[in-house]
Formats: C-alpha cells, sequence, structure tokens
C-alpha cells in the first residue's frame, strides 16, 4: 500500500469521525433542549417532537455508523489486497535474486560455464563491432549515393539550361527570319505599288499622246482646209 494510499485513508477516517462527532453533539444540543422545555408550557407536545427528532438523529447516527464500519471494512479489504500483493511481489523479486544469484555461483565455480561466458562476451562485443562497421558502411554508402543524386541534379540542370538557352536563340533566330521576311515582304508590297503606279503613269501618258496627236491631226486637217 502506497503513502498516498494510506494518507487517503487516514483523511477519510477523519472526516468520517468528525461527521459522527457533529451529529452526537446535535443530538446532545437537542436532548439539553428537550429538558429545558419540560418547565415550558407544552411541554409534552415538545417533548414528543424532540422524541421523534432525536429518534430521526439516532437513526441517522446509526446509519452513519453502519457506513463508517462498512467503509472501514472496504478500506481494511482494500489494505489486505494491497499487503498481498506487495508481498508476492517481494517474494517474487527475491526469487528472481536468489535465482541469479545462483546462476552467478554455478557461473563462477564452473570452468566451462566461466569459458562460454567469456566467450558470449567476446561474441557479443565482435557482433556490436560489426553493427557499428555495418553502420559506418550504410552511412557511407547513403552518402555516396547523396553526392551522386546531387552530381545527376547538377548535369540535369546545366543541360536544361543548356536546352533552354538554345530555345532563346532559336526563338531569336525565328523572330529574326519572321522580320527580316516581313520587311521584304513590305518592300515586295512596295515594289509591286511602284510597278503599278509605273504602268498607270504609262498609261496616261499614253492616253495623253494619244489626245495629243488627235488634236494635232485635227489642227492639221484645219489648217490644211484654210489653205
Amino acid at each position: 500500500m502506497t503513502t498516498r494510499q494510506v494518507e487517503k485513508t487516514m483523511a477519510d477516517r477523519r472526516s468520517k469521525e468528525a461527521e459522527n462527532a457533529e451529529l452526537t453533539r446535535y443530538a446532545s444540543s437537542n436532548q439539553q433542549q428537550t429538558m429545558a422545555n419540560k418547565s415550558d408550557m407544552g411541554v409534552l407536545a415538545k417533548r414528543r417532537n424532540n422524541q421523534a427528532f432525536q429518534r430521526n438523529a439516532e437513526a441517522m447516527l446509526e446509519e452513519r455508523s453502519i457506513a463508517v464500519e462498512r467503509d472501514a471494512t472496504r478500506s481494511q479489504r482494500t489494505r489486505d489486497q494491497n499487503d498481498f500483493i506487495a508481498k508476492a511481489l517481494e517474494e517474487e523479486r527475491r526469487t528472481q535474486d536468489r535465482k541469479e544469484r545462483e546462476i552467478q555461483r554455478i557461473c563462477e565455480s564452473s570452468e566451462e560455464l566461466r569459458e562460454l561466458e567469456s566467450m558470449l562476451k567476446v561474441a557479443y562485443v565482435n557482433k556490436e563491432r560489426a553493427v557499428q562497421q555495418a553502420e559506418r558502411e550504410t552511412l557511407s554508402q547513403i552518402e555516396v549515393a547523396r553526392e551522386k543524386a546531387i552530381e545527376v541534379q547538377m548535369e540535369y540542370d546545366r543541360q536544361r539550361s543548356l536546352v533552354d538557352m538554345a530555345a532563346k536563340e532559336f526563338g531569336k533566330r525565328v523572330e529574326a527570319v519572321a522580320s527580316k521576311q516581313s520587311i521584304q515582304q513590305q518592300m515586295l508590297d512596295r515594289l509591286k505599288l511602284h510597278e503599278e503606279a509605273a504602268r498607270e503613269a504609262e498609261m496616261d501618258k499614253h492616253k495623253v499622246d494619244t489626245i495629243m496627236r488627235k488634236i494635232e491631226e485635227e489642227d492639221r486637217l484645219e489648217q490644211e482646209k484654210r489653205e
């Protein structure tokens, strides 16, 4: 049983004792009041009331006493169970200690067992060393893999950068070619406009020449008529 459990049990007991004392004082006070009321008028009625109240108080006190006794019995049973468990655990611990001491004594008294124990210790040390070596090798492999992954990522980034640069350069060239083609198209369009304007000018000149020849011919004929 733990110290905390003992303290709780004692506190519960003190609380119940205080309640019982309060009920006792209350019953005693009522009894004194009953005696004082004997000299008053109506003492019989008051006495009956006081007696009834006293009986109720006694019944409450008895009920409380029964409850306290029941709680005490329960607490005692709990303490007995805790003591039994504690003793059983202590006995088990002592038995285990005796077994360990007996095993140690047998190991120390037997040469073969001492050699076996020494071999087991050596094997345990070797196992620990092997585990540590395996851990170091694993960490080394992880580090190598990490560095390789970093190198692969860097090479990927470099190749990606080259591809991006080539794509940008190709885009610039496409834009330049498109711009050149646009300029050439503009020049062709202007040349066509000039050629069309020249043809129209030639046609206009031909019309003017025709009109002028016609006028000259008419003037010549008019002149001939006058002569």
